[in-house]
């Protein structure tokens, strides 16, 4: 690792994490300072633009950028965002989706997602909740208008800035009533519209539905329709009322009438928002021109909006930390970031003060403050106070059917780190006062849901799954590991402590099962079976179910009791602590309310789960998401005598692939008449490396192609990697 300047010695603001030797020093025209997070999409860095000013700067995962159809769908996902404009949304700075790995730059906003404020402190205060009713709407508006669905309108979306609260994450939006050829359902469960869940083409209509939702969740600190796994959501969705107790009675009919079961029967965003600020003004403001309403939103909010702390941002740090790159460029460390082209980043960045646009950032970040920033004009108020009385409810509904007009843009620009400098200019390099927690990790709803969609999306991982029973010598373990190097492979190992023996099946991603391998102190010899499938039970097991269980298990009904700092495994992280609803996948067996502890590092990454069953103490460790395994599969090797592709798969679970993989390569890097007899033997580095024969291999008598293995392989204690064909 190494910090966020290449000096080394200048703090990071507590919203960044340390930049790793793999990671841009430059991306287009802007110096990364720091990581602001990373989700299954991509990563997220905090950068500098020439202005000095914080941006945040979307990069996707360099498996995705080889992936055409992904690149179309980001070139259009950018074009979008480039086309909403509004207060309350964010500006697009630059993009280069043509890069080798495509990026798009947007404002950092600092603020805690609705999410993360109503876990920490409660409901929005009553006084605020008109003006974060009507900006968000005002974003929506402006979505529409642009002939954009947001389709994933929730909490952890909206950031609660000190200029407003900020619609973000436009990461699956779609152009108007576009339809999924694959017929999936996008969106949050809980947040979807009743007509989403039927399968119909996202609308406008289905955000005004989820506003509805997120203006009584801001209201109340409830979700319109409780906790629960996701067919229980949605059948509430269908079948019940929203839960609305609570809400301001000014305010209620209003998002009665947005949650309408009936999409026909919502108000449109534009007079949704139109309607909040008649109620707030005290003249007539129904035939006002959209430039002017903007105005009475910007006023709204100076005059009601409290109380949010970031002073935990402090510029000054970002510009400290940012690292020295020449007025020529400088060394543009982007493994494939690439530049902008000319257009998209002069075109862009001029735009940037008079369009906004949403961003998909803060999404990946996983309820990291990585989105856009806009900084509110002070405007004229209205109404200072208007917001109480309940005359006003019949002048909400008359005016929320008027007609949709369009949204003009509204001025919107970055904080400036230069302003945050001394009388001489030079950065303030002291560490900043934190107050209130770093940005960089949401609610746990989000962190959780976030590790679900990073173990999804991941091409690589592994969990140690280790159940030790009171009173028992040999604590039962399992390790789930996947790979999508070469010929994308999982693995399944089950068995007791080192001694004791244990099973190992491989496994293709198309569910083809490669090799079962028994070991162990009764077992002298590895022992190879072939089949042309897996049952049931063995399918189960390799597939991403298993780890993923109890954190979707976590997400549909855990209750949190403790969030501290703490330490795992010499890892900074946070431990949340509290209970959840388990059920054990082999018995049947449920678990209502045991407790859980959940460790999770800066980033949001699972480290350690633990919870206690009458099976015994469950404990899961995690490591090697998204960063290529350490081990167990080590990917395919090209050459092989005979079959030319293989998998490395070191036998010994202490062996790394950083030590294996050299020794396989130099050994089929050798020329034949190198190596001795039949079985092509060869010793490279204290281990001795050979192939069956060609006749053997032919005949499939074992998956084992290649063998390499040290004096010592023929006992318990030796050190083998087998190759193992795919084809």
């Amino acid at each position: 690792m190494t910090s966020g300047n290449d000096a080394g010695g200048t703090p990071l603001p507590p919203e960044l994490r340390p930049l790793t030797d793999k990671d841009p020093r430059r991306i287009g025209p802007y110096r990364v300072v720091g990581r602001l997070g990373e989700g299954g999409m991509g990563a997220v860095y905090g950068a500098l633009d020439d202005q000095d000013r914080c941006i945040a700067v979307k990069v996707v995962h360099e498996r995705f950028a080889e992936d055409a159809e992904f690149r179309t769908a980001f070139a259009r996902e950018v074009q979008l965002m480039r086309q909403v404009g509004g207060v309350c949304a964010a500006a697009v700075h630059a993009a280069d989706t043509e890069a080798a790995r495509p990026w798009v730059a947007t404002d950092f906003i600092p603020g805690p997602t609705l999410r993360r404020h109503v876990d920490e402190h409660g409901p929005v205060a009553p006084e605020m909740l008109f003006a974060f009713a009507a900006g968000t709407a005002e974003a929506l508006a402006s979505v529409h208008a642009a002939g954009i669905v947001h389709c994933d309108v929730k909490p952890g979306n909206v950031i609660l800035s000190p200029d407003g609260p900020k619609v973000l994450d436009f990461g699956i939006a779609r152009p108007v009533a576009a339809t999924d050829p694959t017929g999936a359902v996008f969106g949050s469960p809980g947040w979807l519209s009743p007509e989403r869940y039927r399968g119909e083409a996202p609308t406008p209509a289905a955000d005004v539905f989820a506003w509805g939702g997120l203006v009584a969740f801001a209201a109340t600190g409830r979700t319109p329709f409780g906790r629960g796994d996701t067919a229980e959501l949605r059948r509430r969705t269908l079948e019940e009322d929203p839960d609305l107790d609570g809400l301001a009675p000014e305010l209620l009919p209003l998002i009665q009438s947005a949650m309408a079961k009936d999409p026909s029967a919502r108000p449109t965003a534009e007079s949704a928002y139109r309607g909040i600020i008649a109620f707030t003004a005290p003249d007539d403001t129904s035939g006002i021109a959209t430039v002017d309403l903007a105005q009475r939103l910007r006023g709204l909010i100076t005059h009601h909006w409290r109380g949010i702390d970031v002073s935990w941002h402090n510029p000054a740090l970002w510009l400290a930390a940012a690292p020295f790159i020449g007025a020529a460029g400088g060394t543009a460390l982007a493994a494939g970031t690439g530049a902008a082209g000319g257009a998209a980043a002069a075109g862009a960045a001029g735009a940037a003060g008079t369009a906004g646009a949403s961003t998909a950032s803060a999404g990946i970040a996983g309820g990291a403050a990585a989105g856009g920033t806009a900084t509110a004009s002070t405007a004229a108020a209205v109404g200072g106070g208007a917001v109480a009385g309940g005359a006003g409810t019949a002048k909400v509904a008359a005016i929320v059917t008027s007609a949709v007009v369009a949204t003009a843009a509204v001025g919107t620009g970055g904080y400036y780190a230069a302003e945050a400098l001394s009388d001489e200019g030079a950065p303030q390099a002291q560490a900043s006062p934190s107050p209130s927690p770093s940005p960089s990790l949401g609610p746990p709803e989000d962190i959780v849901a976030d590790i679900i969609t990073l173990i999804e999306s991941a091409d690589s991982y592994r969990a140690s799954h280790t159940t030790v029973v009171e009173g028992g010598n040999v604590p039962g373990t399992e390790e789930f590991a996947f790979s999508s190097e070469g010929e994308p492979v999982y693995q399944w190992f089950t068995g007791g402590n080192s001694t004791a023996g244990g099973t190992d099946r491989l496994y293709r991603e198309d569910q083809d099962l490669l090799l079962i391998r028994e070991w162990g102190a009764t077992v002298p010899e590895d022992h190879y079976m072939q089949s042309p499938g897996p049952s049931e039970e063995e399918a189960a097991g390799f597939s991403r179910e298993p780890v993923l269980a109890p954190f979707q298990e976590l997400s549909a009904s855990m209750e949190v009791t403790d969030r501290t700092e703490d330490e795992v495994d010499g890892v900074a992280a946070t431990l949340i602590t509290g209970t959840f609803d388990h059920v054990d996948e082999r018995t049947g067996t449920e678990y209502p309310g045991i407790d859980f502890q959940l460790w999770v590092d800066a980033g949001g990454t699972p480290v350690r789960l633990s919870y206690q069953t009458d099976t015994g103490e469950h404990s899961w460790l995690y490591s090697d998401i998204g960063g290529g395994l350490n081990g167990r599969n080590c990917g395919a090797v090209d050459g092989v005598h005979t079959v030319g592709e293989a998998l490395v798969v070191p036998l010994n679970r202490d062996l790394t692939c950083e030590e294996v993989v050299p020794v396989v390569e130099e050994y089929l890097a050798m020329p034949d008449d190198q190596k001795e007899g039949t079985g092509y033997l060869a010793e490279i580095d204290g281990w001795t490396c050979g192939v069956p024969t060609a006749a053997e291999i032919g005949a499939r008598s074992s998956e084992d192609v290649a063998t390499c293995r040290t004096d010592e392989a023929e006992t318990t204690s030796g050190r083998r990697v087998d190759l193992l064909r795919l084809d």
